[in-house]
């Protein structure tokens, strides 16, 4: 699953995404609950017929987002990190 949609599609969301990000910063709790309250939310559609296959279609979008922000965000971190302080894999 692939995050990078058409301009327009982005367009499209990108209000309601503001609006939810907006009303999260304003929460004085721990985000990390509330990011797992948010996306639950979300993607429950999906799974909420009983359909096994939008069970399914819930967990691989969030597989791909996971592995896009690893590969976006995390990886070259971890690759700056380990030129800096070497390798611990020899």
């Amino acid at each position: 699953m692939s995050p990078y949609i058409p301009q327009a599609g982005r367009a499209f969301y990108d209000g309601y995404i503001q609006e939810i990000v907006g009303a999260w910063e304003d929460c004085t709790r721990s985000p990390e609950g509330d990011m797992a309250y948010i996306i639950t939310m979300i993607l429950e559609p999906f799974w909420g017929g009983g359909k096994w296959s939008g069970k399914m279609d819930a967990i691989k979008v969030l597989e791909g987002v996971k592995l896009e922000i690893y590969d976006k965000i995390i990886r070259p971190h971890e690759k700056k990190a380990r030129k800096e302080n070497g390798d611990v894999f020899k």
